[in-house]
């Protein structure tokens, strides 16, 4: 019984994010709408759960087959026989709302100088990767749960943000974009979580370059040394086994490359 539920569990959940992230990548909203397509009355007069479907003038049980506005199949559920075909569609809209937000219930946040708080985006799986073009006119973040690499159009006097768009897709790549940083000619370096690599990328969202790097995991990256020309990549061994460890023992390390760029001033914070 256990076993059979945490499938169900299981199935359910990867069934729910992949139609999310299909959703996202798409521009559609996150949580869709849906129409049933089939709703089918079963004769059961022993269930100990059921219902009387007066239409058909059946005692039993009732299939609720429901889609998104692009024809995806969502789920099924069923019901006793009582229950209308647009009551079954609500009942598994409304479990799927419950379901979805966990992996994306992140923010994005900016602190001003006066210690002030405004949230600037929500729904977010895992928050990376902030930088700015060299102009300020591009804000970038990565969002590491759906493989996606944002750019927003961004006001350097309110700090706000608009426009949101699809910077770089990694969602069909076995890797997640880690932290981040800009180069003096605009290009965006992103460290690679589980890609054993850095990638530049070029201000309109092409790759560049590839940097392959000794360790699985690269973390974030940053320009550094006297006249910003060194990169320095940050790299993590949490979560690898021994053998993974064997064959990466700089793994955790933090390298220094010369990548033939140089970087941006940082800024301190001004509260």
């Amino acid at each position: 019984m256990v076993s059979r539920f945490v499938r169900r569990f299981m199935f359910q959940t990867i069934h729910d994010v992949a139609l999310m992230l299909d959703r996202e990548r798409v521009g559609r909203e996150a949580s869709p709408t849906g129409g049933v397509i089939d709703s089918q009355s079963i004769k059961a007069p022993e269930a100990k759960t059921r219902g009387y479907d007066a239409g058909k003038k059946i005692v039993g049980r009732k299939r609720h087959i429901a889609v998104d506005t692009d024809g995806r199949l969502l789920m099924v559920n069923l019901t006793t026989a009582d229950i209308s075909d647009s009551a079954g569609a609500q009942m598994i809209l409304d479990n799927v709302r419950k379901r979805w937000p966990w992996p994306f219930a992140g923010s994005l946040y900016s602190l001003d100088a006066d210690l002030s708080c405004r949230r600037m985006a929500e729904a977010i799986g895992i928050s990376n990767g902030p930088a700015w073009s060299p102009d300020d006119r591009i804000f970038y973040f990565a969002d590491s749960r759906r493989r996606l690499i944002y750019a927003y159009d961004f006001d350097l006097a309110t700090g706000a943000i608009a426009n949101r768009r699809v910077f770089a897709d990694c969602s069909h790549e076995p890797f997640e974009p880690d932290g981040a940083t800009i180069d003096e000619e605009g290009c965006l370096w992103s460290a690679q979580w589980n890609g054993w690599r850095i990638v530049r990328y070029t201000p309109d969202g092409g790759v560049d370059r590839i940097v392959e790097m000794p360790v699985q995991r690269p973390t974030s990256c940053m320009f550094g040394g006297p006249n910003l020309g060194t990169l320095y990549v940050t790299s993590a061994r949490i979560g690898l086994t021994d053998e993974e460890l064997a064959a990466q023992p700089q793994a955790g390390g933090v390298f220094a490359l010369d990548v033939g760029v140089r970087g941006l001033p940082a800024f301190r914070f001004a509260g």
